[in-house]
């Protein structure tokens, strides 16, 4: 069975630093963009490896809602489950939105192994 890999987009340098040990000490390979434009990048070059995209809300050149947006538009996408992270009011507009979209999950920031864990293993299937 090949390693689960897990696309980690987020621009703040700790953030990326604490959820790719995490998600590292659970056995899972991690792949990381700091803005919309590399996590496409990352997306196009490495879609059939990516098990599960975490995704910031906030990104300087694009927001999280942007990117799902995109993401459901292009079928080979698609079918990458979504888990969200934020440090959001579940009263934001933004989240009120993306939950409408099929997301797999939301993780509030700051979250904790043990929630990143029962996140992330309710959607990588084996």
């Amino acid at each position: 069975m090949r390693q689960a890999k897990v696309l980690l987009i987020d621009d703040e340098e700790a953030c990326l630093f604490s959820v790719k040990l995490m998600l590292e000490s659970l056995d899972l390979s991690v792949m990381l963009a700091r803005s919309g434009a590399e996590a496409f990048e990352v997306l196009k070059k490495n879609r059939s490896e990516i098990s599960v995209i975490l995704l910031d809300m906030m990104l300087p050149d694009i927001t999280g809602l942007e990117i799902l947006k995109e993401i459901s538009r292009e079928p080979s996408y698609a079918e990458i489950p979504v888990i969200i992270q934020t440090g959001m009011s579940d009263a934001d507009n933004s989240l009120v939105e993306v939950k409408k979209m099929g997301i797999a999950g939301i993780l509030k920031k700051p979250y904790n192994l043990d929630e990143i864990e029962k996140q992330v293993s309710s959607v990588i299937k084996s």
